[in-house]
């Protein structure tokens, strides 16, 4: 059909972005702050294998990402942290349109995190109760290859939550974060060491509403692809013929342009099922999200694109293995 369907971005409490789904993630808005305690549950023992990719995306905002960090150029032209340079070099970041790619292994816990953590603006901060954050650990420390070979990245606990976004189409923001507490570098791209942040968006499907909207969208349509026919037959005729139709033609293209309302308003609600992947416990999450990293500016809380991330696999761990310790003492 042509067209370029845009979706509304909200990260954290201040920073609204508008976008066209060209861009990978195309995603449903992420800043709920209703209560979502019975899909918090549902992730509850889900182990997830994430493909990060860090490096510029068409909405990173280069002078925000090392705000508060200083960094420098080295001989190789890496950027490295120095305690004696501000940043002019914030816009050198992964300029060579190189990417750090990470393939992390997370799980889900139902144990409630740290109360500092509950603090935490992005998962819902002040507004929701400690019950409501929990916490996800690392299961491996990824690794990359570097000019130096293989580096192995560190990886430490961090929480997540779930809350309501939409309650009609019952739409929820999973956002989560882990601690990279040494960073990693590849070339000019760097991942801060601080806390990452991981956004995305999921649905609860008890009532088969991706399902159905796939129905709706298939009878739209049909329904367009009849009206569109009727318009060319009518575009065939002699002029003289149109004339007396000329009623008829104009009542299609309103009914057209309402159709095609409807569809982008579908569509702006319910991603496409190849951006879908479905989770335990009746869960569909968007396939793709965002990594940012935190930044105060202008005294609000805004979270800076660095990167995009893939869910590979969405899995409930075996009953067998949920009573195991989950063992991170290598990766405190």
């Amino acid at each position: 059909m042509g067209k370029s369907a845009r979706y509304t971005i909200r990260l954290g409490l201040s920073l609204v972005m508008t976008m066209k789904s060209t861009f990978p993630v195309a995603s449903y808005v992420v800043d709920g702050n209703a209560r979502g305690t019975d899909m918090l549950s549902r992730f509850a023992d889900v182990q997830c294998k994430l493909l990060m990719t860090v490096g510029r995306t068409p909405n990173s905002d280069m002078r925000s990402v090392f705000l508060d960090v200083k960094y420098v150029i080295d001989d190789n032209r890496n950027l490295q942290p120095s305690r004696f340079r501000a940043v002019p070099t914030a816009p050198e970041w992964a300029a060579s349109g190189a990417k750090l790619g990470l393939a992390l292994d997370v799980r889900f816990l139902s144990k409630g995190c740290p109360p500092e953590i509950s603090q935490d603006t992005l998962l819902g901060g002040a507004d929701l109760p400690p019950s409501s954050l929990l916490d996800v650990v690392p299961l491996n420390e990824p690794s990359f290859i570097g000019v130096n070979g293989q580096e192995r990245v560190k990886v430490t606990p961090g929480a997540f939550s779930c809350r309501i976004q939409i309650p009609d189409t019952q739409q929820y923001n999973l956002n989560f974060f882990v601690d990279f507490p040494e960073g990693a570098t590849r070339n000019d791209v760097v991942l801060p060491a601080e806390k990452i942040y991981f956004m995305t968006a999921c649905w609860n499907e008890d009532d088969n509403l991706i399902k159905r909207a796939k129905g709706w969208r298939d009878d739209i349509l049909v329904t367009l692809e009849q009206v569109g026919n009727e318009l060319e037959e009518i575009g065939r005729l002699p002029i003289h013929s149109r004339t007396s139709r000329f009623r008829q033609y104009f009542t299609l293209l309103e009914r057209r342009r309402k159709l095609v309302a409807q569809l982008d308003m579908l569509e702006d609600t319910f991603p496409p099922e190849d951006r879908m992947i479905k989770g335990p416990k009746n869960v569909t999450l968007l396939k793709e999200g965002v990594i940012a990293v935190k930044r105060l500016q202008g005294g609000h809380e805004n979270y800076v694109w660095v990167g995009t991330f893939k869910f590979q696999d969405v899995s409930l761990i075996p009953t067998t293995t949920r009573t195991s310790r989950v063992d991170n003492k290598n990766l405190l």
